[in-house]
């Protein structure tokens, strides 16, 4: 599998009037999986729509997709698996 590792990804943020923006920012060098999927929550809208959310702060916590690289000291995936994340 031969892939590009992008620049900029998309992300929801909360807004400080209390509500969500789609934004694009950098992608990190900490990132392996190209998202196919994500889990809306309902702490997802909470966050995002209430008091809860923190102004700034990036929502999300659910996806699933492919590996695109994996650190030295990663073992037990390859690129190209198909993986899901919680965080």
């Amino acid at each position: 599998m031969t892939t590009t590792i992008p620049i900029n990804i998309r992300a929801v943020q909360v807004q400080p009037n209390k509500t969500v923006k789609v934004i694009s920012i950098p992608f990190g060098q900490d990132e392996l999986i190209r998202v196919r999927a994500v889990a809306l929550n309902p702490t997802d809208w909470k966050h995002g729509l209430s008091d809860w959310g923190t102004p700034g702060s990036i929502l999300g916590s659910d996806c699933a997709g492919d590996v695109l690289q994996v650190g030295s000291a990663v073992k037990h995936l390859k690129v190209g698996e198909c993986v899901a994340g919680f965080m």
